[in-house]
């Protein structure tokens, strides 16, 4: 067996030490370099997609974290002792490693004036039969939220209940929070 060098490319065991025209021919040892060239391409668009859907996940979450710090600040102050809902927004900014540079100014763009403010708002629905849901909801725009819950609600036949009528049978006593479903389980 012999090795031939084709733009770059190392082809090797396609030639013979004997003859060099037919199948095996340095001819057709580029053609076939070049085909193996054109998948290096998908693969390193594939590598970009990944990477893309992974930074889009990052900026939302980075977004949602954000948005729980400005609101934390604006409820009870920029001290995460005196302020047990900012201690927790900065716990979870840890956990999805948010950068303290970003934190920083956060905390200073939180005390100004003309900064959006987000709110809680909690709307009660019942779901069929009759099983009462409560959806707690991080917004800035409250009509905005109703209106995207009405939308989803209808589609899947849910009616919005009167407020308190489905609150007072719970206690929020924690949160769970679960990251995916197991693999024997199906959604």
């Amino acid at each position: 067996m012999r090795r031939e060098r084709c733009a770059g490319f190392h082809v090797a065991g396609l030639a013979t030490a004997r003859t060099m025209r037919g199948p095996g021919s340095r001819a057709a040892a580029c053609a076939r370099a070049r085909r193996v060239a054109v998948f290096m391409g998908r693969r390193s668009a594939k590598i970009a997609t990944r990477k893309g859907k992974q930074e889009q996940a990052r900026v939302k979450m980075f977004s949602r974290v954000g948005k729980q710090i400005v609101s934390a600040v604006r409820e009870g102050g920029d001290n995460p002792d005196a302020n047990k809902t900012l201690a927790m927004a900065l716990d979870g900014a840890a956990r999805v490693n948010f950068p303290k540079d970003n934190i920083q100014r956060l905390l200073a763009r939180a005390t100004a004036k003309d900064q959006a403010d987000y709110k809680r708002a909690l709307f009660e629905v019942y779901a069929p039969g009759g099983v009462g849901v409560l959806i707690d909801v991080f917004t800035d725009n409250n009509n905005r939220a109703m209106s995207d819950i009405r939308t989803v609600l209808n589609r899947f036949s849910v009616s919005l209940a009167e407020a308190g009528s489905v609150s007072f049978n719970f206690d929020r006593l924690g949160c769970l929070t679960i990251p995916s479903l197991p693999s024997g389980m199906s959604s």
